[in-house]
């Protein structure tokens, strides 16, 4: 029997009152099991928090780990019309004379004038090849339009670098051809097979000191760029290994004029590299302070005396006021003092003065096997790496959770059995109430219809 047809013998509302017990009989435990999964999904929440601020304090001191963020430069052109320059930290302070000898073009050719683009050219094969590079197309008869040809080329799978598009000019339709890429290597050669078919391709044939039948637009060139008088050439208008850690773009030509190059010291990038350290620090403090912090009365961090959090904020702290071997004895020398809740403060102009007057000094401080970075990050590696300490306790914290949950489904079927119990018991005893009060109706018809028998109501 159902618990919604039960109590219409005894009167009672079972259904509710199974409910209610069912509910009486799991209610503390579900609490407990919710408190359980609560608290280790809170703490997982702040071991995530604390590996995301490890990692990017991991990531600052990596960039401080290398000598060359201490030795950055800044490169500057006279025209930045004409011509373009960066720097990396490669490149050495000085100045050079510069000249745009000439810009890297693509080859490109053109036809003769169609009267439109569906005139018809001719049929046959043609061969395009590209520097050393080639491919052919078929060009049926009846087909040879040069609108037929130019999807052709285009179309071909072969294409090693060529495009072919179609100019309509006041005379008439154009078919022109160009490389797509620059550089003096890069030249375009067509050529026809006139056994292959009709003589009209041969109006497209371009074979240098053989037969030119197309107009050439624009040379194939590569770009070149005078240094001091030292010319150095590339199939581009970038230049990247005429000067070590120089990047040159060229613009526009200016052989009969020097542009000049200035290359200086960055001193700015190497205390952005510093404060980029100092604010990942900070963050890592703030964060392992907050999610260690007892509130009494309050919200309290989800790993107070948590020895992973406070050992980590302690080591950190320490690492950062040891007594450092070398020129350089404490980071207080650089502009790095450090608060009451220690967390740091940076004075950018201590650490550039110091870089200016030994540079080699704060490389060491910082930079190299022995310097603070790479101690700094090996320590944290055993707490952000895949079988570090938060791997480790993430890992914990996720069996404790599958074990909350086998435990909520062993509930369930404790509180389903349960409930069937009293359901069961509930309607035996519903069903003897309702046999109960039939019989006593029986028995007072039988006693009413007993001669002399008087019955007396209540009240």
């Amino acid at each position: 029997m159902s618990i919604s047809s039960l109590g219409v013998g005894s009167g009672l509302d079972i259904a509710s009152l199974v409910s209610q017990l069912v509910s009486a009989e799991r209610g503390a435990q579900d609490t407990t099991l919710a408190r359980r999964s609560s608290a280790a999904n809170a703490e997982l929440s702040a071991l995530g928090r604390v590996r995301s601020s490890l990692n990017a304090l991991a990531g600052a001191a990596s960039t401080l780990e290398e000598p060359s963020a201490f030795t950055p430069t800044t490169a500057t052109s006279a025209d930045e019309g004409s011509l373009l320059v960066s720097s990396t930290s490669g490149a050495q302070v000085g100045s050079y004379n510069a000249r745009v000898v000439q810009l890297a073009s693509a080859h490109k050719l053109h036809s003769q004038a169609y009267t439109d683009a569906e005139a018809e050219v001719g049929y046959g094969e043609l061969t395009l090849e590209l520097g050393e590079a080639s491919f052919s197309v078929s060009v049926p008869q009846g087909d040879g339009s040069l609108e037929a040809i130019r999807d052709a080329i285009n179309g071909s799978d072969d294409n090693v670098g060529i495009r072919a598009s179609i100019i309509i000019a006041d005379d008439g339709a154009r078919l022109v051809l160009e490389s797509e890429q620059t550089g003096a290597d890069q030249s375009i050669r067509v050529t026809a097979a006139p056994e292959a078919g009709g003589e009209g391709l041969d109006a497209l044939v371009y074979d240098p000191g053989v037969t030119e039948n197309l107009t050439e637009l624009s040379e194939a060139r590569d770009g070149k760029l005078s240094i001091d008088g030292f010319v150095r050439s590339s199939s581009t208008n970038t230049i990247t290994d005429a000067v070590d850690g120089l990047s040159f773009t060229l613009l526009a030509e200016t052989p009969d004029m020097d542009v000049r190059i200035d290359v200086a010291q960055d001193s700015g990038s190497v205390s952005s590299a510093v404060q980029s350290f100092v604010t990942a620090y900070n963050n890592a403090q703030v964060t392992l302070s907050s999610v260690s912090l007892a509130v009494p009365g309050g919200t309290s961090g989800a790993l107070v005396g948590d020895p992973l959090a406070l050992g980590a904020r302690q080591s950190l702290r320490t690492m950062m006021t040891q007594q450092f071997d070398g020129d350089i004895g404490s980071l207080s020398e650089v502009g790095i003092s450090f608060e009451v809740d220690g967390t740091m403060q940076f004075d950018a102009s201590v650490l550039e003065a110091k870089a200016d007057t030994d540079l080699d000094a704060v490389i060491d401080l910082f930079s190299g096997d022995d310097g603070l970075a790479a101690g700094l990050r090996t320590y944290l590696d055993g707490f952000t790496a895949d079988d570090g300490r938060i791997d480790a306790r993430e890992d914990s914290l996720d069996t404790r959770l599958e074990e909350i949950e086998l435990q909520g489904d062993r509930l369930d079927r404790r509180m389903e059995r349960f409930e069937a119990r009293l359901t069961a018991q509930f309607t035996a005893m519903d069903q003897l109430v309702a046999s109960l009060q039939s019989t006593g109706s029986y028995l007072t018809q039988q006693l009413s219809s007993l001669p002399g028998f008087t019955r007396t109501e209540a009240g």
